[in-house]
Parts: structure tokens; C-alpha cells; sequence
């Protein structure tokens, strides 16, 4: 694996030496960017759920699940 630097400044780094304990930089990092990106698709799921009534979730829901069940995954032999 290669490796690099990234240029920062030394009270960011002394931050983040602290909440990353005794984790490698590299794993450190990829949870703050994994928890990140989940807390980014919870508040998107959140301000949807404010646009729609019940109702209209519950439609959605309904029309999400008909769809997935038609969705079918094929070998790769069938594709062809």
C-alpha cells in the first residue's frame, strides 16, 4: 500500500490525536468518513420524511417494496 501526507494544521492534528486514540491514522480517518456519510444519509432521510404525510410515506413504501421484489438478480450467463 502507499502512503502520503497531508498537510494540516498542528492544532487540527493535536484534535484528532486525541479522539483517535490508539487507531491507525488510516483507520481513524475512514470511520470519521463511514460515520460521516451515515449521518449525512440520516438527516437526508429525515428532511424527507418532514416533505411527505403519512400517507404519502406509505405509499412510497408500498411502491419501493413492489419494485424491489421486481427486481431479480441473473447469473452472469443469462445476461448474455
Amino acid at each position: 500500500m502507499k502512503y502520503t501526507t497531508i498537510p494540516i494544521s498542528k492544532e487540527t492534528k493535536e484534535l484528532l490525536d486525541k479522539l483517535r486514540g490508539k487507531k491507525s491514522w488510516d483507520k481513524f480517518l475512514r470511520e470519521l468518513v463511514e460515520e460521516n456519510m451515515r449521518l449525512k444519509r440520516v438527516i437526508a432521510a429525515q428532511k424527507l420524511e418532514k416533505m411527505f404525510t403519512e400517507e404519502e410515506l406509505e405509499l412510497l413504501e408500498k411502491i419501493c417494496k413492489e419494485e424491489r421484489s421486481k427486481w431479480k438478480f441473473r447469473s452472469p450467463e443469462e445476461l448474455f
